[in-house]
């Protein structure tokens, strides 16, 4: 990823150019409180609902209205949810179902005639901008991003036709990544059921 993205300050591609997020994306915050609406059943994503780092679009909890304590945001497809809490933690959901979210996701909507919301989502869990956002906190105990900060993000931006390349080419990598971790894990146990067959023969003198 710090490969597909030019640092703040370099001269970008051809074709490409450096945007203000701002200019191009706004917060699209619809609060919402729940507990006005006890027997609806609401799609819900809480901070705790996505890994940090994670790609895949997590699942969403339901829950009815009355299970739902605090205020939240409403969210549709076409929006990006940027996780503003322990921004370290790289907490970015793309979703394709409407719901609602911890106010800790920051709902942002996108000129979509010159900016993807997935390319954004990659953009934004890139080690160079989770490392601008760890660097622009407000808080201590619970840091969060300053907005501001996070509005005059230089966006490197290409044509769309090169966005949704870029992205095609990350979740093909990311892709691969899960299948190599689970390799690895299903690798993991059977050493651990080797290991334990081997002791098992030890113990009654087999070996």
């Amino acid at each position: 990823m710090a490969e597909v993205f030019p640092r703040p300050g370099a001269e970008p591609p051809p074709g490409w150019q450096w945007v203000r997020l701002g200019k191009v994306a706004w917060r699209e915050s619809v609060i919402l409180k729940p507990s006005d609406q006890p027997d609806t059943v609401f799609r819900y994503l809480g901070m705790e609902h996505v890994a940090p780092g994670q790609w895949e679009e997590p699942y969403p909890v339901e829950k009815r209205g009355s299970e739902i304590k605090s205020q939240v945001v409403a969210f549709r497809p076409g929006l990006l949810l940027y996780g503003k809490l322990r921004p370290y933690l790289n907490k970015v959901v793309v979703p394709s179902f409407e719901g609602v979210a911890s106010t800790e996701f920051v709902p942002i909507a996108t000129r979509e005639d010159v900016l993807s919301p997935r390319y954004l989502g990659a953009f934004l869990r890139s080690p160079g901008f989770v490392a601008y956002a760890a660097r622009n906190i407000t808080g201590s105990r619970q840091p969060r991003t300053r907005l501001e900060a996070l509005w005059r993000t230089l966006i490197p931006l290409p044509p769309l036709a090169e966005q949704r390349r870029i992205v095609a080419r990350l979740e093909a990598v990311q892709e691969k990544i899960r299948a190599l971790k689970s390799a690895q894990a299903e690798t993991d146990e059977e050493l651990k059921r080797l290991k334990q067959a081997i002791l098992e023969k030890a113990f009654k003198g087999e070996l």
